[in-house]
């Protein structure tokens, strides 16, 4: 599968953006692999980091048509819909 061909990702990235695919655009992919589909405040809570740390890799990705946004759903932590993320179907 293409998770495990990160360098065909990486090629298709910058195809489509211009430029190398970062660390955090890594990780949040990383993240969608590995552990399934996740709201934009999952990915944040999953890397430790700030939800500012993770709207730039996520906007940058879906520019990209790596990932998309799948599905509104609830966020049990603020009771608001948030759109769930994931891999696109060719690349999961």
């Amino acid at each position: 599968s293409m998770a495990n061909d990160s360098t065909s990702l990486q090629a298709f990235f910058k195809e489509k953006t211009q430029r190398d695919i970062s660390t955090r655009e890594t990780r949040v992919l990383d993240s969608l692999y590995v552990d399934g589909p996740a709201t934009r405040l999952d990915l944040s809570n999953r890397l430790g980091r700030p939800i500012n740390c993770i709207t730039g890799p996520v906007l940058n990705l879906i520019k990209a048509g790596i990932i998309e946004e799948h599905d509104r759903i609830v966020q049990p932590e603020t009771g608001n819909k948030a759109w769930q993320l994931k891999v696109k179907e060719k690349y999961a």
